[in-house]
């Protein structure tokens, strides 16, 4: 017998020394890269991150929220808190159901061509 786990994602940097998930060197564009997808049962945090340059072709943003499996009570749950959200493809956050958990607080966006935050329930 097997069980399936939800999928963590847990990034805690500091104020003075964030993580930076972006484009390689040489490549700083918006959209290079995919950027975070989280898709059905998922959690965790994101803090005192900088995330550059995703949201490529197909991807609608930085960070990517999905419930896709209906039925299956996936729960998704998110936290960005103090972090930069910039150079985004597209949007900065996106969901495709607005019953994702999404907290957002203290978050600087730039760069992005959509909307910073959008389909979360947030709007």
């Amino acid at each position: 017998m097997f069980a399936i786990l939800p999928a963590a994602i847990e990034a805690q940097g500091t104020a003075g020394n964030p993580i930076r998930m972006t484009a390689t060197e040489g490549n700083e564009m918006p959209g290079w890269w995919q950027g975070i997808y989280l898709r059905d049962d998922f959690g965790g945090t994101l803090s005192n991150v900088i995330i550059r340059h995703g949201g490529g072709a197909s991807s609608p943003a930085n960070i990517t929220a999905e419930q896709v499996l209906p039925g299956l009570d996936a729960q998704g749950s998110l936290t960005v808190e103090n972090s930069r959200i910039e150079d985004s493809g597209k949007h900065g956050i996106a969901c495709n159901d607005a019953g994702i958990d999404l907290t957002a607080q203290g978050n600087a966006f730039a760069g992005i061509p959509g909307k910073p935050i959008t389909g979360c329930g947030t709007e």
